[in-house]
């Protein structure tokens, strides 16, 4: 109901006798009740100078028309549709029935924005909200019209607006004031009392303005509470203010509390945002970005950084809390982070079961805990397909969380390329590392061991994983098979050697931070997960001291995204294979093989030919594979079929047939092991 009307063109009903506030001929009539056709001709007395028998208008207000309280009015019937409208839909009120001065072009009617219009939905449905805007971007204009709809449709309720400064303060009640004065005459409350420290209505709401302290709000109930420029309060008095309107707002449920900024740098405004961010506070976070704004593109931006500086373009525009951490991406690529983010968000309880991340959009996710992406925005088979884990670590003590990203392998047709695209996230910060080891343990029996690969950040806790890993594998059966060549190997900080895992010194973080950026900008790496894009946006580099970090929040997500890029780009001989062998498969699928790659599909189909079955076994039919000791099968996992191992010379050769997957068996073809190497060839 937010669509715009052409309110000058309602229907009027007309009245048998209509009564007529001005003194036409000095003769005085009995009052009778006021409509709008004679609340016009009584603005239209005073515009040309006539004397009024009657005025509809607070005498005390000289720069604007307010309705006087308690004066007798009858609706039309059009007008009282209008009314029952505006009273329960904010949107359609402010889209319709709001105008604001403007310097250039005087009374504007409002029209909101999209960002606009989100932000006034979560002020409805969200008791807490805390907000994180630009400047000039209308976060001020936006929650005037909510202050001004809450006053006029509600019943002895109190509305406080708080700010920093005087100056501030006022500026919200002209704007208050000026968006009352330019509501239809029928849907405006009337004033008893406008001062400048608020006004009094005649439905017994009252709004009060002022400057923060510990005893701004002694005396009102605090239904309405309306913080601006939070982080501008000073920094000896914000504590004491907080600590002393809080308890007054937690002590009536049906209260509403709003806290709007700017950044300011790491104060309690911080903290606040910092916590609902996180989920530790009962705030509804709302962010808009500067980009969002109609009209600002790059130009605006270096314009802007050429007239108020590179500081406050950050503060005041990026929303930056450090002014010295800058993103890692640029605009155009905000751009689009956020357009996927807002593009995959849910947009009601029902998305958050069955929207494009859930736990419920695979039987796996359910398991493990793991959102999957819908199968009918992105296919993935876990047996069939390549993939790259990566996984970061935390103590699970409800600080950091540990997180895992999963990212499947595909061909790009297009760029004739690998690309990868985020199907799953784990995200838990209160499980044990050992528990971690355990569920993941199961979860990659799902998996090719021959298409995946396993990033693992080593710094704080990789080696306790890899521990718990080694002593599954040694001392529970049903983890006797796990094949620890699934985990990405990487230079270790000697470089002298390889090592399972990722240790992140100040080189290598900020090498394989520039990998991750290039493949985001290049659209290698596909995102689409909310929370991940979040870390992505508010991830970035300090060029003081030459390092990365999140501006608030954590960066989890992000950095084990960061792993995967830095096994992808490493260009050792264990990434260099297992990208190369996923290519020949890719292009093999899509018939894309150059002239050498053909020459090897060529001898493989040869040797396919000689192969037979030996009690449902598939063996290679050669003199050397017939002259090897065999071994007898063993039985593999519940869902390996089973396979056959061969030694001669130092070389072990394993053939499997399958797995179950989902209750459908799928063949696999070749994998082949050196001894105490790990080079993998099909």
């Amino acid at each position: 109901m937010s669509e715009l009307l052409d309110i000058e063109n309602l229907s009027k009903i007309q009245k048998p006798t209509l009564f007529d506030p001005r003194i036409m001929d000095g003769t005085r009539e009995k009052q009778q009740i006021w409509t709008t056709e004679t609340v016009e001709l009584a603005r239209k007395g005073l515009v040309e100078g006539f004397q009024l028998r009657s005025n509809p208008f607070l005498k005390t207000v000289k720069d604007v028309m307010l309705r006087k309280a308690n004066i007798p009015f009858k609706m039309s019937d059009d007008e009282q549709f209008l009314y029952e409208q505006a009273m329960f839909d904010v949107k359609f009120f402010g889209n319709n029935f709001t105008s604001l001065k403007d310097a250039q072009h005087g009374w504007k009617r409002i029209k909101l924005r999209k960002y606009q219009e989100d932000l006034l939905d979560n002020y409805d449905n969200n008791r807490w909200n805390i907000v994180l805007f630009p400047r000039q971007s209308g976060k001020t204009t936006t929650t005037v019209v909510d202050i001004v709809h809450f006053l006029s449709f509600n019943i002895d309720k109190d509305a406080v607006v708080i700010a920093q400064s005087e100056r501030v303060v006022m500026e919200i009640l002209a704007k208050v004031k000026e968006a009352f004065a330019s509501m239809p005459f029928f849907m405006q409350p009337g004033v008893l009392r406008w001062t400048k420290s608020g006004c009094m209505l005649d439905n017994g709401c009252r709004l009060f303005v002022g400057v923060a302290s510990e005893s701004v709000v002694q005396g009102f109930s605090l239904d309405y509470v309306f913080i601006d420029e939070f982080a501008y309060i000073p920094n000896n008095r914000v504590q004491k203010f907080w600590n002393n309107i809080y308890p007054t707002l937690a002590n009536n449920p049906e209260s509403k509390c709003i806290i709007a900024s700017t950044p300011n740098g790491r104060n309690l405004f911080w903290e606040l945002w910092q916590a609902a961010v996180n989920g530790k506070n009962r705030f509804k976070t709302n962010r808009v970005y500067w980009y969002d704004v109609p009209g600002r593109d790059e130009q605006f931006k270096q314009d802007t950084i050429s007239n108020v500086g590179l500081e406050g373009w950050l503060m005041g525009f990026e929303c930056s809390f450090d002014t010295q951490l800058a993103s890692i991406f640029h605009t155009k690529i905000q751009k689009l982070l956020r357009e996927k983010q807002q593009e995959a968000e849910p947009k009601n309880e029902q998305d958050k079961e069955s929207g494009w991340w859930s736990i419920h959009n695979h039987w796996l996710g359910e398991e493990f805990n793991i959102q999957f992406i819908k199968q009918e925005i992105f296919q993935y088979d876990f047996y069939q397909d390549y993939f790259i884990i990566g996984i970061d670590l935390a103590e699970g003590l409800g600080q950091d969380s540990t997180t895992m990203k999963i990212r499947k392998l595909f061909w790009n047709t297009d760029e004739k390329r690998i690309d990868y695209k985020s199907i799953g996230v784990f995200e838990d910060n209160e499980i044990s590392v050992e528990d971690f080891t355990e569920m993941t343990a199961k979860f990659f029996k799902y998996f090719n061991p021959n298409k995946l690969k396993i990033t693992v950040d080593l710094t704080n806790y990789g080696n306790e994983y890899f521990a718990h890993i080694d002593k599954l594998r040694l001392y529970n059966a049903e983890f006797f098979d796990l094949d620890k060549m699934i985990f990405a190997k990487f230079e270790s900080n000697t470089k002298q050697d390889y090592e399972f895992g990722i240790r992140w010194n100040r080189q290598n973080k900020k090498t394989s931070v520039r990998s991750f950026t290039g493949l985001v900008n290049k659209k290698q790496f596909d995102e689409t997960h909310s929370q991940t894009i979040e870390e992505y946006l508010n991830f970035g580099k300090n060029d003081k001291n030459d390092s990365f970090s999140a501006q608030y929040g954590h960066d989890d997500l992000i950095m084990a995204d960061i792993s995967i890029a830095a096994f992808v780009k490493s260009n050792n001989l264990y990434a260099n294979e297992f990208l190369k062998n996923a290519e020949f498969d890719f292009r093999r699928i899509h018939n894309d093989l150059s002239a050498e790659q053909l020459a090897i599909e060529h001898k493989i189909q040869q040797e396919q030919k000689a192969l037979i079955e030996i009690n449902g076994m598939t063996l290679r039919n050669h003199k050397n594979g017939l002259n090897q000791n065999k071994h007898a099968v063993k039985n593999k996992t519940k869902n390996m079929i089973g396979s056959l191992s061969i030694e001669k010379n130092n070389t072990t050769v394993i053939y499997n047939q399958g797995l179950l997957d989902n209750k459908n068996y799928s063949a696999t073809g070749l994998r082949r092991r050196r001894k105490n190497d790990s080079d993998y060839f099909n």
